[in-house]
């Protein structure tokens, strides 16, 4: 009975010392769309908004601000992520910026008029390339 205890002790250490603040925690990984390379260039357009999101059957996701017949879908720097339960977007350290429900504020600007799709992103004719995440509340 005693050993047994402490395996449950050891065990519950364990896992509360190696999960962080959390903020890494998320469920299923998601291909999202992102920027094929890293880059220091970036627009300086600013976009505001409830953070939208959902997970495709074909292991995709796809996040956007406003309405999903009317709002602009999202392009994350390169290297960023998504997981879900709760669906949300991480930075290329893995570290959660933001869920869908959350207000957001990102830094980048509208995507060439070439550009008719992105990972995803289905039904969509306008894109947001993110190059900086700003903040959620």
């Amino acid at each position: 009975m005693r050993a047994a205890l402490f395996v449950i002790a050891f065990a519950f250490l364990f896992t509360a010392a190696c999960g962080g603040d959390g903020s890494q925690v998320g469920g299923a990984s998601y291909k999202i769309a992102t920027a094929s390379a890293r880059s220091d260039l970036m627009n300086l357009a600013s976009a505001d908004g409830i953070l939208q999101g959902q997970i495709n059957g074909d292991g995709t996701a796809c996040f956007w601000l406003g309405t999903s017949s009317g709002g602009q879908a999202l392009s994350w720097p390169y290297g960023y992520s998504a997981r879900g339960n709760p669906l949300a977007v991480y930075d290329d350290t893995g570290n959660r910026v933001a869920a869908v429900g959350q207000r957001v504020t990102l830094t980048g600007g509208l995507m060439s008029d070439n550009v008719h799709s992105i990972t995803g992103c289905s039904g969509f004719t306008e894109f947001f390339g993110v190059g900086q995440f700003d903040s959620a509340t």
